[in-house]
């Protein structure tokens, strides 16, 4: 029995600030704060767009038959219209004034993602703060 205990590998060392580095990454209501601050980030982003101008492509190719309702041809032997579609358009909006909306939007997504992330620090300082109080023995 004293040769089993003498060949018994010692305990590994652990810092703890690697411990609470690796619990406040692996926590679940960390991770999904931090999805939460992520999206809000997005929204910010998503509201700015109101300021930028609107591109639109549309483009069009092939073959199309057209059938008139009234029914007159340069030569009365067809019946029906028959095209080669080719069509491309490029066009450009710019908002000049949506009564406000667009800063306004802007201010609420901003305030949200400081929301966010207040809460994802609270999280993580009362994940840092509970960890001790989970460690510790009776």
């Amino acid at each position: 029995m004293l040769a089993a205990i003498s060949f018994a590998a010692p305990g590994e060392a652990v810092d703890i600030r690697n411990v609470i580095k690796e619990t406040v990454k692996s926590n679940p209501l960390v991770l999904a704060e931090l999805r939460e601050t992520d999206a809000r980030n997005r929204q910010v982003r998503q509201a700015l767009a109101g300021y930028y101008p609107t591109l639109d492509l549309v483009a069009g190719y092939g073959f199309q038959e057209r059938d008139p309702a009234n029914r007159t041809f340069a030569n009365p032997s067809r019946t029906r219209n028959e095209l080669e579609r080719r069509e491309l358009q490029l066009s450009a909006r710019q908002l000049i004034f949506d009564g406000f909306y667009t800063p306004l939007e802007n201010k609420n997504q901003q305030a949200r993602e400081r929301s966010a992330v207040s809460r994802d620090f609270r999280r993580r300082g009362y994940l840092l703060v509970g960890n001790p109080r989970i460690y510790r023995g009776p």
